[in-house]
C-alpha cells in the first residue's frame, strides 16, 4: 500500500474532507489521475472507503473528463461552506470505483461541469464513455451523450434519442433499426409513425419526408383548388381552339364553292 508520507490534508476553508481510510489507488486509476491538480488524500475507491481527491483551483474540466473516460458515471453532491464534495461512481465492464472529489468554490469551471453530471444522473442521461451492452428498456427521458456504443435492443419509451435497435416511442430521434412512434427523425429501417423525417427503408405514416424505400401515406395530398382551376382552363382553351378550327375549315369550304 503506497504511503503518503504522513502528510496532513491542506486547509480547505473549514470544509470536512470525506473518507478516513489509508490511501490506496487502484491500478486502473493511477494513469488517469493528474496528481498535479487532483491530489489523492485517502481511501481505496471502494464503496466503504471512497478514494478522496482534492481538486485544486488550477484543475480543468479536461482533467475530470480524463478521470472518468471509459466509465458510466453517476454523481451526487454535498455542499459545504467553501467547497463542494462530489461523490462519483465509475462503472465499466471490468471495474466499479467510488470517488469523492473535493472542489474549492473558486473553481467554477469544474463545478459547473460536475453539476451537469449531477443533473444528468438525476435525469437518466449517460454522458460517459462506457458501452451500454444491455437489452433493457429505457423508460426515462435521458439522452446518451457519451462516446460509448449502445448495443442494446431495448425499447426507448422516453423523449431521449435512441441510438440502438429498439423501438422509440418518445419524441427523440431514432438512429437504429427499430420503429419510431414519436415525432423525432427516424434514420434507421423501422417504421416511422410520427411527424419526423424517415431516412430509412421503413414506412412513414407521419407528415415528415420519406427518403427511404418505404411507403409514405401521409404525403398523398388531394388536388388543390388551383390545380382544378388550371385543368378547367386548359379544357376550355382546347374547346375554343377546336371550335375555331372547325369554323375556319367550314368557311374555306364555302368560299371555294
Amino acid at each position: 500500500t503506497p504511503d503518503n508520507g504522513g502528510a496532513t490534508t491542506p486547509d480547505n476553508g473549514g470544509a470536512t474532507t470525506p473518507g478516513n481510510g489509508q490511501l490506496e489507488i487502484p491500478e486502473s486509476l493511477k494513469e488517469v489521475i493528474d496528481t498535479d491538480v487532483l491530489k489523492p488524500i485517502s481511501g481505496n475507491a471502494t464503496q466503504e472507503n471512497p478514494l478522496v481527491l482534492e481538486v485544486s483551483e488550477e484543475a480543468t474540466v479536461q482533467s475530470i473528463k480524463d478521470l472518468i473516460k471509459g466509465y458510466e458515471v453517476t454523481v451526487t453532491v454535498y455542499h459545504a461552506r467553501q467547497s463542494l464534495t462530489y461523490n462519483l461512481t465509475l462503472t465499466n465492464t471490468q471495474h466499479t470505483h467510488y470517488l469523492s472529489l473535493v472542489v474549492p468554490a473558486m473553481n467554477t469551471e469544474v463545478i459547473d461541469y460536475l453539476n451537469q453530471l449531477v443533473d444528468d444522473s438525476d435525469n437518466g442521461n449517460n454522458n460517459g464513455n462506457g458501452n451500454n451492452n444491455g437489452n433493457g428498456n429505457n423508460n426515462g427521458n435521458g439522452n446518451n451523450n457519451g462516446n460509448g456504443n449502445n448495443n442494446g435492443n431495448g425499447n426507448n419509451n422516453g423523449n431521449g434519442n435512441n441510438n440502438g435497435n429498439g423501438n422509440n416511442n418518445g419524441n427523440g430521434n431514432n438512429n437504429g433499426n427499430g420503429n419510431n412512434n414519436g415525432n423525432g427523425n427516424n434514420n434507421g429501417n423501422g417504421n416511422n409513425n410520427g411527424n419526423g423525417n424517415n431516412n430509412g427503408n421503413g414506412n412513414n405514416n407521419g407528415n415528415g419526408n420519406n427518403n427511404g424505400n418505404g411507403n409514405n401515406p401521409a404525403e398523398e395530398k388531394p388536388e388543390t383548388g388551383y390545380g382544378q382551376l388550371f385543368g378547367w382552363f386548359a379544357a376550355g382553351m382546347a374547346f375554343i381552339i377546336a371550335g375555331y378550327v372547325a369554323y375556319t375549315t367550314n368557311k374555306r369550304k364555302n368560299e371555294s364553292k
